[in-house]
Parts: C-alpha cells; sequence; structure tokens
C-alpha cells in the first residue's frame, strides 16, 4: 500500500430521538454487506436506527477490494478472494470501533449551512479549452472581488445563485 487511507466519523445528536452518525472513508464505496453489518452493530451497541447512519466513499478507484464484491480488480483466485474477506472483516471492526469513538466523544455544537451552486459541468471525454480572460479584465474581476472582501461583500452576487462566479469565463468545446 502506497498511502494510507483514511476513515472519519460525526455523531450529531440533538436530542435522543433526533441523532444522525456519518462514517466517510477511502473505499470505492460501502457494498451492502458493510453497511448493513455496521448498521446491526450501531442497532445493538448504541441505539441508532439504520436511517439515522450515513456512509460517504470518496470513491477512490485505487483502493482495497472489499466484499461483496465493490473492486475494480478482475483478480478471481481463491487468494483474492481470501485477502479481500481479511481485509472487509477488518475494516468493519475498525468503523465499528470509529463509530464507538464518535458516540462516546461528544460536545456541544452549533451548526450552520449555506447553499450555492456551480451550474457548469465538462465532459470529461469531450477534449476543452478554457476560455481565459484577458490581462486587463482578469485584473479588474480581482480587483472588485478584493474590494468588495475589504467590505464584507460579494463582488458579483448575481453569480451566486444562477451562474458561477466567471461565467462569462466558462470553457467552451472546441
Amino acid at each position: 500500500i502506497g498511502l494510507d487511507l483514511h476513515a472519519k466519523a460525526l455523531y450529531l445528536e440533538q436530542s435522543p430521538s433526533r441523532r444522525a452518525l456519518i462514517l466517510t472513508a477511502d473505499l470505492l464505496g460501502f457494498t451492502e454487506r458493510i453497511s448493513n453489518t455496521l448498521a446491526q452493530r450501531a442497532l445493538a451497541k448504541h441505539g441508532l436506527a439504520r436511517h439515522q447512519i450515513f456512509f460517504f466513499a470518496s470513491h477512490t478507484h485505487s483502493g482495497p477490494a472489499v466484499l461483496d464484491r465493490l473492486t475494480l480488480s478482475v483478480a478471481d483466485s481463491p487468494a483474492f478472494h481470501a485477502e479481500a474477506e481479511a481485509y472487509t472483516a477488518a475494516l468493519i471492526d475498525k468503523l465499528d470501533q470509529l463509530m464507538a469513538r464518535a458516540l462516546a466523544k461528544t460536545e456541544p455544537v452549533t451548526l450552520a449551512s449555506g447553499w450555492t451552486s456551480a451550474p457548469f459541468a465538462i465532459n470529461r471525454r469531450v477534449e476543452h479549452r478554457a476560455a481565459q480572460p484577458d490581462a486587463e479584465e482578469g485584473a479588474q474581476l480581482v480587483a472588485e472581488e478584493h474590494e468588495a472582501e475589504q467590505r464584507g461583500q460579494v463582488a458579483h452576487p448575481e453569480n451566486l445563485r444562477q451562474q458561477a462566479v466567471g461565467e462569462r469565463h466558462r470553457a467552451q468545446p472546441d
């Protein structure tokens, strides 16, 4: 393994009936086997129902294989299955321990949320060239943003709802 993989847990509780556990890990994804096993353990040990647990994966294509069958490997040998089985079992145990630590370490917090959008998308299978502002226009945009920031404002508020800032410089396909 070239780089460490990470997992994190965040437990939120507003009241005994309003609780949530968020688990995230550097995996291609969480299999039904992993999420169901962890949900069963969370219910038995901590009284958390399945709808109170959220699983997120970084969707790395370089992570280990987990069972039941979330892998990009074409290997199909007894050795491969034994290794994947051992890793999956160890992963479930480590995530179970992580859940317990998150639930044991609570403290009051204030949560806030916001909303914005970035209504641009690029098809990775089509070559794109980004249209760049000329130097004068780019300098003007930076100056406007800096001045607005000094006043505690947003330079281009019209861009926060329907457009990304710099919309007029969106990448265009050839």
